[in-house]
């Protein structure tokens, strides 16, 4: 069983308090005198808090990021299911497919779980997911986000070879 603490607002798991308190503190002194919130989780290592990932977030919906701790680049997502979302990231099969071509993929592949923040930012229900995502969008301007509008493809250029094949595969279609 997994102890935890709350610092903060943010509920940690035991080993992760302690190595937390210094990005709590950075976080205080700058969000002290905004509106702004402290994410509602964090885990600070991903590779190591797996499974804990999963089984905390069973059948809730929010706004998730990843953080490269090295470079702070992140990446930010949403999901009505979060442990399911989350299992799909922990499944190497799923973010090796070669025609999942996400940039947080390749990264996570690149660098290793391990060398990732996951951060919850919020909980919300699941119609208010998109507008709270494009909030977060604004907000933190995610580098491994290709697309800036959430639950669009407003921004997304197809490759040359995807357009050949579209054009392939349109020819013989028949318009009622």
């Amino acid at each position: 069983m997994v102890k935890k603490s709350r610092s903060n607002g943010i509920l940690l798991s035991r080993p992760a308090s302690i190595l937390i308190s210094t990005y709590i503190l950075k976080s205080k002194r700058t969000l002290s005198t905004s509106s702004e919130r402290l994410p509602d989780r964090v885990y600070i290592n991903a590779d190591q808090d797996k499974e804990l990932i999963v089984s905390e977030n069973k059948g809730r919906a929010g706004i998730y990021r990843w953080v490269h701790r090295e470079s702070g680049k992140s990446y930010i997502g949403s999901s009505n299911k979060l442990n399911i979302r989350f299992k799909q990231y922990f499944n190497y099969n799923h973010i090796s497919y070669p025609k999942r071509n996400m940039a947080i993929y390749k990264a996570l592949l690149k660098h290793g779980y391990a060398e990732f923040r996951l951060e919850i930012l919020e909980y919300c229900s699941a119609d208010m997911l998109l507008k709270r995502e494009q909030y977060y969008f604004d907000k933190c301007k995610p580098e491994y986000n290709i697309l800036k509008t959430a639950g669009s493809p407003l921004g997304y250029r197809h490759s040359e070879a995807a357009k050949k094949l579209i054009g392939i595969a349109s020819k013989d279609r028949k318009v009622s």
